[in-house]
């Protein structure tokens, strides 16, 4: 299955800003096809730069059309830490929460993840980074280690074109509960490099 996403983000405020995901799907054999739909609210506690660490959060909800989960309605929140030292950039998403609230699952507890990456900035336009991503499954039922999912993308941070910025990667399952490997694309148009959250 082919999977996409069309977002348009608009600032509410200098330090917090507004998305709305479009998600797409082209199963197999079938044609591109409304997936579902997610809305997220992001921002800031304080100017980069500020604080030893530089502080953000995240939220979102996200719908799914039942043709493609048996889950429809998740809740999420992130906090973000980050830091830079030279060319060196440090992010840790965590702890990432998710809570089902629509579906199949929705009486099981949250369950917590995170996100992180290092990267370094190779020249003014290129970014080369080493994201890692896991989770342990539920808080009340941990899932045994060889069946959580735990992945590490090597990734190109990039601007194209003046506007367009793009994250590519190649993702590698580390576990047996992972998928093999899956192909990351993340284009942005507007804006530069040093985005604060990564998808």
């Amino acid at each position: 299955m082919m999977r996409y996403a069309i977002e348009v983000e608009y600032g509410l405020t200098d330090k917090i800003d507004f998305a709305y995901y479009l998600n797409l799907a082209c199963p197999d054999g079938q044609d591109l096809q409304y997936a579902g739909s997610r809305f997220r609210f992001r921002g800031r506690l304080a100017e980069a730069g500020e604080l030893p660490v530089d502080l953000d959060w995240y939220s979102e909800v996200e719908w799914w059309s039942s043709k493609f989960s048996d889950d429809q309605v998740e809740l999420e929140f992130m906090t973000t830490r980050q830091k830079d030292i030279g060319k060196w950039r440090f992010i840790v998403n965590a702890p990432n929460i998710y809570k089902l609230v629509v579906g199949a699952n929705r009486k099981k507890v949250f369950e917590i993840g995170w996100r992180g990456e290092v990267s370094y900035q190779a020249s003014e336009r290129t970014r080369l980074g080493l994201q890692v991503y896991g989770s342990p499954g539920k808080v009340n039922d941990v899932t045994p280690v060889g069946y959580q999912q735990h992945y590490v993308v090597p990734t190109l941070h990039t601007v194209l074109f003046d506007t367009l910025r793009a994250s590519l990667g190649l993702g590698f399952g580390l576990t047996q509960g992972s998928d093999l490997f899956f192909l990351k694309a993340n284009f942005h148009f507007g804006g530069d490099i040093k985005e604060r959250v990564y998808d």
